[in-house]
Order: structure tokens, then sequence, then C-alpha cells
């Protein structure tokens, strides 16, 4: 546990830019990252995972 919060404390000091390098170009339409794939397949896994739980405790197994 302690790790997990370590890793997103520190997470948004390795984000910081030094002064001397450039700011990104501002995205297009067409650059942007698809997170919908992945992220649908992770969510319907978590949903059939939770179901399942759900079932399991009502019929008593463990």
């Amino acid at each position: 546990m302690l790790v997990i919060f370590m890793m997103t404390c520190t997470s948004g000091l390795f984000a910081l830019s030094s002064p001397d390098v450039p700011p990104d170009p501002p995205l297009e339409d067409g650059d942007s990252i698809p997170l919908d794939g992945g992220l649908a397949v992770l969510l319907v896994g978590a949903s059939a995972f939770g179901i399942k739980k759900l079932r399991d405790q009502k019929n008593g197994s463990v």
C-alpha cells in the first residue's frame, strides 16, 4: 500500500519539465490517443468480476 501511495505521489515530480525545453505544440484532431478500446475491455472485465463476486456472496460461497 505504501509503495502504491509513493508511486502516485511522486509521479507528478517526473512530469515537470525544465524551463529551457519548449512546450509541446497543440494537438490536432488526428493526434489524440484512443482510450476507448482498452478502457472498454477493462470495464467489461471489472464488471464481470464484480457480478461474479456478488453472486458468490449471495449464494454463500467464498
